[in-house]
Parts: C-alpha cells; structure tokens; sequence
C-alpha cells in the first residue's frame, strides 16, 4: 500500500491467439490417465489436471473460456518452457488458474528461444498470462490451495486479477516472488 505506481512492464506484449476452434460449447477438457502427455494448442472450455505425472510440452496452451485447474493430489511438469494463456469470448469467460491442495506443480516459462520457436517471442519468460480482457474483480483471482508442492519458473502476469496463495502452499526454496 502507497507505494509508487510503475509502469505495467508487460502491457506492450501481444498477447498469444486462439486457433478459432472453440465455436461451441462442451465440456472442459482434462487429462485422461496417469502419464498422459499434452501438447500445445488451444484448449476449449479449460484443462484440468487430474492425473499423476502429466507432462506439457514445450509451447503455449490458449484456454479458451475456462480455467486451469491442477486437481488435489494430481501432478504435473512441463518438457520445455510453456505459457498458459487464459482467454475468452467476453470478459466473463475468461478463466482462472487453481491448484487443489497436495498436487504437485513443477512449470517453467519458456526461454526466448522456445517462445519464438512456438511462434509466440512475446511469450518469453511468461509462465501464465491472464488476458487483459478479464474484469477487475474478486471472482478474477487465480487460487494456489495449501498443501501444495510447486516450482513456478517464469512470471504470472494477472492485469486485473491477484493469486491468493492459501494455508500451507510451498515453493521452491530457492525461487521467489514479485
């Protein structure tokens, strides 16, 4: 509180687009068994994690109109650098982030090199990108529950929303937090 207002040092990046595959509804999609390996694309409805040892590709993962969820007890990690891209067709489609206490979250942001080989440089050193179209407003907020494992490399960027990091959540103990 009160402190000085600095300039949003994200603002001037493009943001990462949808495929335009998401025209209907459906349910969201989620991981289907232990082990399951994703790849980057655009994802309607949301991802939920619900399986242990998940691995995301390299790349970035456009959610469109839903959250990303990592379920209680679910574990994943990422082969490369990824951006997750929050998005959706109004301002209160736009999803959210939530990790269910005890699951296991080990994500890095991509380098310059993966950003721009996913097509994406603006992308680079963004772990979890919030589109600027979400409201300002509580219900905005990405949750991490206690209990939580996680190694988070790269920057959650949230314009309008906050990450509320509840009971217990533990981190690398070499990494930090702005």
């Amino acid at each position: 509180t009160n402190g000085m207002v600095i300039p949003d040092p994200y603002d001037s990046r493009t943001e990462p687009s949808d495929d335009g595959s998401c025209g209907g509804g459906g349910p969201a999609q989620s991981t289907s068994s232990d082990g399951d390996t994703l790849n980057p694309g655009t994802f309607c409805n949301g991802l939920t994690i619900q399986h242990s040892n998940v691995v995301m590709e390299s790349g970035v993962y456009v959610l469109y109109n839903g959250d990303f969820k990592v379920n209680a007890g679910a574990s994943v990690t990422s082969n490369g650098g990824v951006t997750i891209f929050l998005t959706g067709s109004a301002s209160n489609q736009v999803g959210t982030v939530n990790f269910g206490g005890t699951a296991d979250v080990d994500l890095d942001a991509p380098t310059v090199a993966e950003a721009s080989a996913a097509g994406c440089s603006d992308c680079s050193g963004i772990l979890m990108w919030q589109d600027d179209l979400a409201p300002d407003s509580m219900g905005n907020n990405g949750t991490l529950n206690g209990g939580i494992n996680m190694d988070l490399d790269g920057v959650i960027y949230f314009p309008n929303g906050n990450i509320n990091i509840t009971g217990g959540a533990a981190g690398n103990p070499g990494g930090s937090c702005t």
